[in-house]
């Protein structure tokens, strides 16, 4: 009896847990890097859909740093930041993808992992970077808006 209770509830669980899945990503055929997933990733960095949704978040809180930052600088400074934060998205992008590459991962179960934790993970501190420069705007004008490229 217990046998079979634990397997109702391993198989409800696993059913809850894969319909979760779909809802937070309806357009994801597989949920790893593979050729033929099917997920509606747009022009984001990511290779997987399951981080989706948390990418999204991290993303939109970055805009709203930067947003915010840009209102209160003058416009040379405007273009030391939209420069070096477009330096940052490339080296972000190649920092992620060494990420994967290290990882050696070419199974479809975690092919995408590591690269779409670390492009999330590299977002959020980034939020963090231009939020404190909102706080100390001479500091982050002396420093060019620069990035901490060591933070892991």
């Amino acid at each position: 009896m217990k046998i079979k209770l634990l397997a109702v509830l391993a198989v409800t669980s696993i059913a809850l847990h894969s319909a979760a899945l779909a809802d937070s990503c309806p357009n994801c055929g597989l949920k790893n890097r593979s050729d033929d997933q099917a997920c509606a990733l747009g022009k984001t960095p990511l290779s997987r859909c399951e981080t989706l949704g948390e990418y999204l978040k991290s993303d939109k809180e970055l805009n709203s740093a930067y947003r915010k930052l840009t209102k209160q600088l003058d416009s040379p400074s405007l273009t030391v930041l939209k420069k070096t934060q477009r330096e940052w998205i490339k080296w972000r992008d190649e920092k992620c993808e060494a990420a994967e590459v290290a990882a050696n991962c070419t199974n479809g179960v975690c092919a995408g992992v590591n690269h779409d934790n670390c492009v999330v993970e590299l977002t959020e501190k980034r939020t963090m970077e231009l939020t404190e420069f909102a706080k100390k705007i001479p500091n982050a004008q002396a420093s060019g808006f620069t990035f901490e490229k060591k933070y892991e």
